[in-house]
């Protein structure tokens, strides 16, 4: 297809690292692209928040550059002012909360974030070109034109005072970048060819993420931390406590005087709690904390976030599925294809789907 011809734009649903690093190729490449996320922010479970001027990171806590192209986005293309070098190390720590030294083969290389929040790397590319983001944009389920080949997305609306199905489009290509549990219902929800769509469902059916709670804690007082250390992680998955990082280790995140932890539970902890009341989560976190951090005051304050779709647990679904619907102009990326929760990873492999899909789109 020649890049000459007027095409409908593309449509990338979910404003994650990894959807907005397929649109970001598209763009730069001079094609036009549409982001409709649900939620008010980008770049997904890299998400941050403010509070009693303190900035925290709640999902994913830095990231790593493990390739020349995250090189050349990160260093070259975005803006650097507000990149952050993470201090301290990773140590680790058993099933008994017993604490020991990391593998330095496992915590090589720098830990990097942004002095606004992780969720900055995600403003940053949507900011440099200019990208066209929906948000509060909850799409049901996407369905293709017989006739034209061109494509819909269907979300649920109001319209003359009724709730009803609504439609966006057309769009020439559809990339469908969400966790993949919630991209398994959206595709059984949708209207294109049969054949596509039993592929689609066999492939993502055994894809499983975990639910992870995260609580952060506020110290108005000096709290007692392994030296040197930035965080501390039960590599064995034996504890209810998966991660604890000390967010003071972030520059320019945390006023003087005033300290943070950042608390993960475990996969197995947060299924079994997910739907529990605030008191029986917080007399769990404590109950498990204290056999990590026995010396710790009480916090004067926790905020938490509940991620249902946390961490691939399953393996990395190969990368032929993310073109299947190639000829028809549906894809998909995101996490899943990585096979675990790292940031840098599911980015990248935005960044290669969006390459396919110039070349796609340009007849390369």
């Amino acid at each position: 297809m020649s890049s000459e011809e007027e095409l409908p734009p593309v449509a990338v649903i979910g404003a994650g690292v990894s959807g907005l690093g397929v649109a970001w190729e598209l763009t730069c490449a001079g094609h036009a692209v549409e982001v409709f996320e649900k939620s008010r922010g980008l770049s997904g479970r890299a998400a941050s928040r403010t509070k009693d001027g303190c900035r925290y990171d709640h999902g994913a806590n830095y990231f790593t550059i493990d390739s020349d192209e995250l090189q050349d986005l990160i260093f070259e293309s975005l803006p650097t002012e507000d990149l952050i070098k993470v201090k301290g190390d990773i140590a680790i720590f058993d099933a008994s909360g017993t604490i020991t030294p990391g593998d330095p083969a496992q915590g090589k290389g720098d830990k990097w974030n942004y002095r606004g929040g992780i969720n900055t790397i995600g403003k940053l590319m949507a900011e440099t070109v200019g990208l066209v983001v929906h948000h509060q944009s909850r799409i049901t389920g996407v369905r293709c034109d017989e006739e034209s080949g061109q494509w819909f997305l269907q979300s649920m609306g109001e319209h003359e005072g009724q709730e009803s199905l609504l439609e966006d489009g057309p769009f020439s290509q559809i990339v469908i970048s969400i966790p993949g549990p919630q991209a398994l219902t959206l595709i059984e929800s949708s209207e294109f060819d049969e054949d596509l769509q039993e592929q689609l469902i066999e492939a993502l059916e055994p894809v499983e993420y975990a639910s992870q709670f995260s609580f952060l804690l506020h110290f108005d007082q000096k709290i007692s931390f392994p030296e040197q250390t930035y965080a501390l992680l039960n590599i064995d998955r034996s504890h209810d406590i998966s991660w604890i990082s000390y967010e003071n280790g972030k520059a320019h995140r945390i006023p003087d005087g005033q300290h943070l932890l950042v608390v993960q539970m475990s996969p197995a902890w947060s299924l079994a709690n997910f739907d529990a009341d605030q008191e029986t989560l917080h007399s769990g976190l404590f109950a498990a904390l204290s056999t990590v951090l026995p010396d710790l005051p009480d916090p004067d304050w926790i905020d938490s976030q509940r991620w249902k779709f946390s961490l691939p647990q399953s393996e990395a679904l190969a990368p032929k599925v993310a073109s299947l619907g190639k000829s028809q102009g549906l894809w998909l990326t995101g996490d899943a294809f990585v096979g675990k929760g790292r940031l840098g990873g599911a980015l990248e492999k935005g960044l290669q789907l969006g390459r396919e899909l110039v070349s796609h789109i340009e007849g390369v």
